[in-house]
């Protein structure tokens, strides 16, 4: 997982940081275990025999650093708390920021933006709904206190086989469609999509409801890990307006 905002007080703009999960399903009985993950040092020790790694001896194995490191039994909380919530708080400050979620297949990525929703049990909520809660929060409470509005709109596009798709556009595109949405480019160097809808939300029930849609149109297939699988990049875009009334 990526995080990086363009705090303009900051050299550094990028931290790198990695979660591993446990083995699931027949992976223990099928798999060794080739990774340790050290949150102490911020770490992970990788077992590669082709480079001489023993695996009953980790000091032997292939260190890699990274900004912050989560173990397999690291919890939804702790990495929302460590890794997240500081970038949201400057989010709310004005700055741009963007968590970018990268593994291959069954790697724990849906598991740690969106998790699993259950009305008992807030404990297995992800990335993406935690920060929707922390900002409406923030909304709720700096809106009492002072004249101010926010404005909150929501877009969610899709990237399949080089093409752009609007998943939450009225009419969906079929996937085979020889076109997509055209990406422009800002005379400041930023990119954007002139064509993507973008949807006003007033609470994290709409903003749940729009990604539910959303994912309902993704180009899905199964592999040997995941019936269904993704086969596509998604970026699902929060833009945040604040006024002031005298």
């Amino acid at each position: 997982m990526v995080a990086a905002t363009n705090d303009g007080r900051e050299a550094a703009a990028v931290r790198v940081v990695v979660r591993c999960r446990p083995f699931i399903r027949s992976e223990p009985k099928e798999c060794k275990n080739v990774v340790e993950a050290s949150h102490a040092d911020c770490s992970i020790r990788v077992c590669d025999e082709n480079r001489g790694c023993k695996l009953n001896d980790t000091s032997s194995w292939r260190k890699f650093d990274f900004d912050s490191v989560f173990s397999k039994k690291s919890k939804q909380e702790e990495v929302y708390d460590k890794a997240v919530q500081p970038m949201i708080a400057r989010y709310l400050e004005g700055f741009n920021s963007t968590i970018f979620a990268y593994g291959q297949t069954s790697s724990g990525k849906t598991h740690t933006m969106m998790g699993r929703k259950d009305d008992y049990d807030e404990s297995q909520l992800g990335v993406t709904p935690r920060a929707m809660k922390q900002i409406y929060e923030h909304i709720t409470t700096t809106s009492a206190q002072d004249n101010t509005k926010f404005v909150v709109m929501v877009s969610f596009l899709e990237i399949y086989n080089e093409k752009v798709r609007d998943l939450l556009s009225k009419k969906a595109q079929p996937l085979d469609s020889k076109s997509g949405l055209r990406i422009r480019q800002e005379r400041a160097g930023g990119f954007f999509v002139p064509q993507l809808t973008k949807h006003l939300v007033t609470c994290v029930e709409q903003v749940e409801d729009l990604i539910s849609f959303g994912n309902e149109r993704r180009a899905v297939a199964a592999t040997n890990q995941n019936a269904t699988s993704s086969r596509s990049h998604s970026i699902l875009s929060l833009y945040l307006e604040r006024w002031w009334w005298y």
